[in-house]
């Protein structure tokens, strides 16, 4: 099974997904890599996405990878909705769903 639903959310390589809040509400996003089932355990390995600027006019953070690998347990992430990676300019943005001051 390569998109396994679990606990009534689809999950998917490449999605990306809020993985946890910094200091002052900022989000650290999350993109899958790999999605494994073991001993009937899921888990989620990738990488995290840092933000470095806010681009208002689009709504989106502009990241860049973190360089290190992470493994999240499904669940465990803010938002269980995943978000748009999209390139603008040769710099990767992440959308949000709201618009934010």
């Amino acid at each position: 099974m390569t998109d396994p639903n679990i606990n009534c959310v689809k999950y998917a390589t490449r999605d990306v997904f809020i993985g946890l809040l910094h200091a002052e509400e900022i989000p650290l996003f999350f993109q899958i890599k790999y999605i494994l089932n073991m001993d009937t355990q899921w888990l989620l390995c990738g990488k995290m996405l840092v933000p470095v600027a806010y681009k208002k006019h689009y709504h989106a953070y502009r990241v860049i990878f973190d360089n290190d690998w992470t493994v999240v347990k499904p669940g465990d992430e803010i938002d269980f909705q995943a978000l748009d990676m999209y390139s603008v300019d040769d710099n990767l943005c992440v959308a949000t769903r709201c618009c934010t001051n």
